[in-house]
């Protein structure tokens, strides 16, 4: 596995990660809108979810979401440890800004005041000198 390999994979668990967030997100919605038919009230046929059923799946998104927080946690902190190791403050902070806090290239050349252009330059000699340090981390990823 290639550095950029690495750290894409890093940059993944986090889309995934919000993507359980925002399903447990509208969850709380569902059941905050939940309402019981009142007495005279004809139930309808149609599937509605129940109190007891949208606060199981709740659980269970939960938990869900605690599981791939801690491994995403794990990855972030070692993707870190790598990209620290980066001597160039410039190429530290576009790769720190793309793989850990998942800008975009256009936020990133933005914020740094840099043209995009410069940035996937950057980008791509900071890969270059992390190849070898890469090599020298714990194969836990």
């Amino acid at each position: 596995m290639t550095v950029k390999e690495f750290l894409n994979k890093v940059r993944r668990q986090n889309s995934v990660l919000l993507m359980y967030e925002q399903e447990l997100s509208e969850l709380r919605l569902r059941m905050v809108n939940i309402s019981s038919p009142g007495f005279g009230e004809k139930v309808q046929t149609n599937h509605i979810f129940s109190l007891e059923e949208v606060l199981e799946k709740m659980e269970s998104q939960a938990d869900k979401v605690n599981r791939k927080w801690d491994a995403c946690k794990e990855m972030k902190e070692q993707a870190e440890v790598l990209i620290d190791k980066e001597p160039d403050e410039y190429k530290r902070c576009v790769l720190y800004r793309y793989y850990i806090l998942c800008q975009s290239w256009e936020q990133i050349a933005m914020d740094m005041h840099f043209s995009l252009r410069w940035i996937t330059k950057l980008h791509g000699w900071a890969l270059q000198d992390l190849e070898k340090e890469f090599l020298l981390v714990p194969k836990k990823m």
